[in-house]
C-alpha cells in the first residue's frame, strides 16, 4: 500500500511542474517544460535535505521517487495542456 505521504509527494511535485509550466509557457514550451520539472525536483530533494536535518527524521529515497514519478506526471499533464489549447 502506498502512505499518505508518498502521495502528497507525487501530488505537489505534479502541481509544481503544471503550474510553473502554465506561468511560464509565454516563453517557450521547452523552458517551461524544464522550469516546471527543475522546480519540482529542487522541491522533491530540498525537502529531503530538510528531514535529513531534521532531529528524528531522515533522508528517505522512495519519497524521492514519489517526487519523480509526480514530476513525470506533472509533464504528462502539461504536454497533454498543450496539445488541448492547440500550442
Amino acid at each position: 500500500m502506498i502512505g499518505k505521504d508518498k502521495i502528497l509527494h507525487a501530488v505537489v511535485c505534479m502541481v509544481a511542474v503544471v503550474g510553473c509550466g502554465i506561468a511560464t509557457c509565454w516563453i517557450s514550451k521547452g523552458v517551461s517544460l524544464a522550469s516546471g520539472i527543475g522546480l519540482a525536483i529542487g522541491l522533491g530533494f530540498g525537502k529531503e535535505y530538510g528531514d535529513s536535518k531534521a532531529s528524528g527524521n531522515k533522508w528517505d529515497w522512495w519519497d524521492i521517487v514519489a517526487d519523480l514519478i509526480g514530476t513525470g506526471i506533472g509533464a504528462i499533464l502539461l504536454l497533454l495542456f498543450w496539445v488541448l489549447i492547440g500550442r
